[in-house]
């Protein structure tokens, strides 16, 4: 809300810098607590069902900016949509957040199983359940006959280096920072692009949630029918190809019809050049043909080349927008699962940095169709095809339980 009455661009910058780290802190925090309150069978629906509230939440931004835009007319200020947009984010702070209960396995890790077991009795009870006294929190590798529930099991700990010191995790959060840098990269990508559509902003944003909604409910069905690894690099793969083909195939229409033409230029830096926008005809007519009002042969060969590359350019970047949507996703749930309770929150969120680090490289891919229309595409299904192949190697944790700590894993891994 501070933003709203920023009185220079220097305010204006911290109070969005401020606002953009604490939105990332949230997502990564309030999704790791979801996971660890959640059980194996149910852990893939409730995961991913409540990333629907990310399109939905843009499509009421464009209902509210377009309602306010109409009502306030004359009198219209992006002030006053901070302010509007900024409503449900207090009332979240009022009302949910002293609700929250702290994790119980992050009570368990740190030895403070009274804690845990008084977080799981308020659940129980809210759900119109009863826990007896002689339920015992342990975690896998502990003897619940030395360790009861009290006070005196002793703490857990762990740390990123923790993570890099061991060859198995150390690869997994490699391959996250990979795959998340992968995504990002090609969602924000693509999202800028669909501003290039040729249409108003307020129906840009709307069709990008609407490709964005199926992409969660075919990873929903795929999860739990192929596991998480298999949905993470299948998703990543066809993202990967299905770039590449349209970068291929536009490139290669463009440059077929060149040949058939020469001496003719080929367009390759407009708005059509960037996915997305039809290039008016006379663009690239000749001034004598303009003044004519007419095209020649070859002039009309090109550009109906230039048109059919288009729309191979956008139909591509809507089906890897739905893949990656999908992948970008799948990483929060797949990551939560491949870290132990002492270290989920800290591995997710160094992760989740090769994503922001994707965000940030973004308008430069964007800034390279000036060049070629064709780089941006050929960058991204690079990326999440070396992403989905890296990938094969993680493990797979379908239906299997959270660890709590290191000696979890390494029990777990002795046993199998």
């Amino acid at each position: 809300m501070l933003t709203a009455v920023a009185p220079n661009y220097g305010i204006y910058v911290i109070c969005r810098a401020l606002t953009g780290a604490s939105s990332s802190g949230l997502a990564v925090a309030s999704y790791v607590l979801i996971m660890e309150l959640i059980g194996p069978s149910c852990r893939a629906t409730v995961g991913l069902s409540t990333m629907y509230f990310f399109p939905i939440g843009s499509f009421l931004l464009v209902a509210v900016a377009s309602a306010y835009r109409k009502l306030a007319s004359v009198n219209y200020s992006w002030r006053y949509v901070y302010v509007i947009t900024s409503i449900p984010s207090a009332l979240y702070s009022i009302s949910v957040v002293p609700s929250i209960h702290e994790s119980p396995r992050w009570h368990l890790v740190r030895g403070r199983t009274q804690k845990a077991m008084e977080v799981l009795r308020s659940v129980a009870k809210k759900n119109g359940r009863n826990l007896t006294n002689d339920v015992v929190l342990i975690t896998d590798h502990r003897n619940k006959d030395v360790f009861q529930n009290n006070e005196n099991m002793p703490q857990e700990k762990g740390s990123l280096v923790q993570v890099f010191r061991r060859r198995d995790t150390r690869y997994r959060i490699i391959v996250l920072v990979v795959s998340w840098f992968a995504c990002a990269l090609g969602y924000y990508v693509f999202n800028l692009n669909v501003g290039n559509l040729g249409t108003n902003i307020y129906l840009s944003v709307t069709l990008n949630g609407m490709v964005e909604i199926p992409g969660y409910a075919v990873a929903t069905l795929l999860l739990h029918r192929i596991g998480r690894r298999r949905s993470l690099v299948a998703a990543l793969i066809v993202a990967g190809m299905a770039t590449l083909s349209g970068a291929v195939l536009s490139s290669s229409m463009i440059k077929l019809s060149s040949i058939s033409a020469p001496g003719m230029s080929v367009p390759t830096s407009d708005t059509v050049g960037r996915d997305a926008g039809l290039i008016p005809v006379h663009n690239h007519a000749s001034p004598e043909m303009k003044t004519m009002g007419i095209l020649s042969i070859a002039e009309s060969h090109i550009l109906r080349a230039t048109e059919a590359a288009t729309y191979i350019q956008l139909a591509s970047s809507l089906m890897s927008l739905f893949c990656l949507s999908a992948a970008y996703n799948i990483l929060y749930f797949y990551g939560s699962e491949l870290f132990p309770t002492t270290v989920r929150n800290a591995a997710v969120s160094f992760a989740y940095q090769g994503g922001t680090m994707g965000s940030i490289v973004a308008p430069l891919v964007v800034a390279s169709a000036q060049v070629n229309s064709s780089i941006p595409y050929f960058i991204i299904g690079a990326a999440s095809l070396v992403s989905g192949v890296i990938a094969i190697k993680l493990p797979e944790t379908m239906n299997t339980q959270l660890y709590e700590s290191f000696e979890d894993m390494d029990t777990n891994l002795n046993e199998v």
